[in-house]
């Protein structure tokens, strides 16, 4: 299982962005946390098979609500084991 992290950048705070992607993350079996940072980015960090993966950067470019992403950025995750479910920071 790999982990990538990704800041997610545009208006993706105050449309309950982070709640629709914990549920499309739970809803692939996605492991990970979401967080909102200082600089109006999201970031999320995220494990999963390579194929479900893709499926889900793909879901969160197209979008899931109101936002509207504008660049994604996508690094590897420095921690090697994933959190036990997909959470809300």
């Amino acid at each position: 299982m790999k982990g990538k992290k990704l800041k997610i950048i545009g208006l993706v705070q105050g449309v309950l962005y982070r709640s629709n992607i914990q549920n499309v993350a739970r809803d692939l079996g996605l492991k990970g946390t979401v967080k909102n940072e200082s600089d109006g980015s999201v970031t999320v960090e995220v494990w999963g098979e390579d194929e479900i993966m893709a499926k889900f950067f793909q879901t969160l470019q197209a979008g899931i609500g109101k936002e509207r992403v504008d660049e994604i950025e996508i690094s590897e995750v420095d921690k090697s084991k994933p959190p036990s479910d997909f959470f809300i920071k």
